[in-house]
Parts: C-alpha cells; sequence; structure tokens
C-alpha cells in the first residue's frame, strides 16, 4: 500500500491548470482529497507568486509554492520566500549601482525575501516585461531598496549586451550567476535552480526522488529527470520533458491532472 505521506507531486500550474476561468472541479477536488490522503503537492509557476495566489487559495493548499522560473520556494504564510541564498549583499549593490550609472538607458529590477520587486529606474523594456508578467512593483532608490537581495533583472538594448559583458568582465567582484535572456541580463546566486530545490525538498522531509511526479514542463538537469519516480509532460512540456515521460498531457484543461491524482489516492487503498 502507498503512503501519500512520502509523496510529493510538483505541478506546473499554468501549463497543466491554466487560468481561473479554465479550472476543472474534478482537477481542484483531486488536489484536496490527494492532500487530505497526506500527499505533499506544490504548485509551480515561471512568474511571481501572485500569479498562483487565487488556485493556492481555492486548492485549499498549505505547502510553499516554487516561483520565479523554478529557482525559489516562497511561502504564503509568511510571506517570504524560504530556502535558498541571496546574492551577496555589499558588493551586489555596489555593483548594481555601477551598472546603472555605466549604462543609463537600462532599467533594474531586484527581487527582495518578501517577493516584492523593487525598481531602482524604469524603461519601456522593464514596463513592458512587468506587465505582461502582472507583476507589482516598487519604484524605489536603489539605496532605500530593504536586502537580502534573490534576483537582479538588467534590461537593456541587445545591442548593449556584449559592451555590458565585457564590462562586467572587468570587475573582480564575479560571485553571481549571469543569465542572458533575450532583452534583459539576471545576476542569480550561485547554486540556485529548480535541480537544488528538489534536493533540498527531498531532504527536510525526507521523501525519496523515486516517489516524485513532475507534472508539467520545465526542463531540468538529465540526473535530476533521471531520478524522478514519475514525469508526466504538459501539452508545451520541453523535449527532455517529453522523452523521459510515461505519458503526456494531450492538451491544456483535458483534467488529466486530477486523473493522475485520483489513481494514486486509489492506491492507498489497494
Amino acid at each position: 500500500m502507498t503512503d501519500l505521506h512520502h509523496q510529493l507531486v510538483i505541478c506546473s500550474a499554468e501549463s497543466c491548470l491554466g487560468s481561473p476561468a479554465r479550472w476543472l472541479s474534478s482537477d481542484l477536488a483531486a488536489i484536496k482529497l490527494y492532500q487530505m490522503l497526506g500527499g505533499h503537492l506544490i504548485l509551480a509557476s515561471d512568474g511571481a507568486p501572485s500569479s498562483i495566489r487565487q488556485l493556492y487559495r481555492q486548492a485549499g493548499l498549505q505547502l510553499p509554492v516554487l516561483c520565479w522560473e523554478g529557482n525559489w520556494l516562497y511561502s504564503f504564510a509568511t510571506g517570504q520566500i524560504c530556502g535558498g541564498e541571496p546574492l551577496p549583499g555589499r558588493e551586489m549593490r555596489a555593483l548594481a549601482r555601477d551598472l546603472l550609472e555605466a549604462f543609463p538607458s537600462a532599467s533594474m529590477t531586484i527581487l527582495t525575501r518578501d517577493g516584492r520587486v523593487y525598481l531602482p529606474r524604469i524603461n519601456r523594456l522593464a514596463h513592458a516585461q512587468l506587465k505582461k508578467e502582472g507583476c507589482l512593483y516598487i519604484l524605489s532608490e536603489l539605496d532605500a531598496i530593504p536586502a537580502p537581495w534573490y534576483r537582479i533583472t538588467f534590461f537593456a538594448d541587445p545591442s548593449l549586451f556584449e559592451k555590458i559583458q565585457k564590462y562586467l568582465a572587468e570587475k573582480d567582484f564575479q560571485n553571481y550567476q549571469l543569465c542572458q535572456k533575450e532583452l534583459w541580463l539576471q545576476f542569480l546566486p550561485r547554486g540556485v535552480g529548480p535541480e537544488q530545490v528538489l534536493g533540498s525538498l527531498w531532504h527536510d522531509w525526507n521523501i525519496q526522488p523515486e516517489n516524485t511526479l513532475w507534472l508539467g514542463c520545465r526542463a531540468l538537469g538529465r540526473g535530476t529527470l533521471e531520478q524522478l519516480g514519475r514525469v508526466v509532460a504538459a501539452y508545451d512540456a520541453s523535449d527532455p520533458v517529453r522523452q523521459r515521460a510515461e505519458s503526456r498531457l494531450p492538451f491544456l484543461h483535458s483534467g488529466c491532472v486530477g486523473e493522475c491524482l485520483y489513481n494514486m489516492c486509489k492506491e492507498t487503498k489497494a
């Protein structure tokens, strides 16, 4: 008989459940039943916690949510990021100040422990992205932004990226990860990522990787994917997830999330 107290499900909110208008009562009922039987379920989102707050409440969830491209857990109970190391303090603040001075046409957003996003400077690129994400933000002087910082996003015209990269390479301080996107550069703490979050969950909750169901689309390192007990790929899953998956959701809002969870619950009565 399967013990759901030792089971973990991580479910992509956007790819598997969709927007509030599309939520299926069967999926929500299955989520509640799975939790009643002791199972751990974590919602995952590429965006900020505010994007899945309504789903979190309606599904009666209690555990932290996995947000900001899977890099951090956020607790609605405490209103803070839980786990994961922040960026180095004084050095990162000094680097942020230098970047804003060196590239006056660029802008910057800073994620802090309480999940808030601060802007010491805004431009059209940052405004468009924040509007797309539906993210609430606070305009603030750089020195007034509270520590610790967990992520810095530097918005600039792509034609400046090579110059910015060269500028950063000449700095003595480089204790961070630098990720380049289409219209911005992100500064992240070293060692942060979905793989590290999963490892912490397995350790802290005494859950074996083989008792974990990954229900979604986000690509993980091949080693981590191979450790997972089960993988069900969302309709828009990345190729590595599709290749590893035992099954695929045919399309969004198909009720397959509820079906997966109901099957796990039935096993407890076998």
